[in-house]
């Protein structure tokens, strides 16, 4: 349930779309955040047949995707380009308040799909990680980690042949990507995301390290080349 949205553009170049989404089922599961976060990234489709995620808004009487939303709430800060000359065909004009963000040269560039940054706790105890394969990782929490990183399924790096990266690949994630200087959370940074796994349910991973993470190492993230 998407609650509310907002968004936080500065003239560099750099926004964000703020969203507060309360996830129904109670309660809550890291599998529900993944499949979240893997829809609401995309912009464009990948490919022609790729049916992309419709967002509902109370009173709305049309379909929304995140395409539109960020071409509305971009709307007229970019330039309108000069419209071709294609005699009656008008559906291929620039709109008068100018060319949808989208539709421009840096939104095909760049903004195919966002970059997500995201937060999750989930109390796994010793008796926890027993149970999680780990594949071709070193643990099944670092395995959990990349698959909450990569937006891919729970379990996919382990049993979907698809998904399944080398030990070569896993090692290198786990050592070149991975900030674990803790046992109760670890982070990973990929070129599209960055997460952070609290997996002990204490106090601190609820409360303080989310503020931690707006705080500073949001900050890092943006900055970083």
């Amino acid at each position: 349930r998407l609650e509310w949205l907002d968004a936080i553009l500065f003239p560099s170049g750099i926004g964000f779309l703020l969203w507060k989404v309360r996830l129904q089922q109670r309660p809550p599961t890291l599998a529900q955040l993944i499949e979240l976060n893997r829809l609401l990234r995309l912009v464009h489709p990948p490919t022609l047949a790729w049916k992309l995620p419709v967002l509902n808004f109370t009173g709305g009487d049309q379909d929304v995707r995140i395409r539109d939303l960020m071409n509305f709430l971009t709307q007229g800060m970019v330039p309108a380009a000069e419209p071709p000359d294609l005699g009656d065909l008008a559906i291929f004009r620039a709109s008068p308040a100018g060319t949808p963000y989208t539709d421009s040269d840096p939104g095909r560039a760049y903004g195919e799909r966002c970059q997500v940054l995201s937060y999750a706790c989930v109390g796994l105890g010793e008796e926890g990680r027993a149970r999680l394969p780990a594949g071709v990782f070193a643990s099944g929490t670092d395995r959990m980690l990349f698959e909450y990183a990569a937006c891919i399924g729970l379990g996919e790096a382990v049993h979907n042949p698809m998904w399944v990266p080398s030990p070569e690949q896993a090692q290198r994630v786990s050592r070149d990507n991975r900030l674990a200087m803790w046992r109760c959370w670890q982070a990973m940074a990929l070129k599209e995301s960055f997460v952070f796994l609290g997996t002990e349910d204490l106090a601190f991973n609820r409360k303080a390290l989310p503020h931690n993470i707006e705080h500073d190492y949001l900050a890092l993230y943006v900055s970083s080349p």
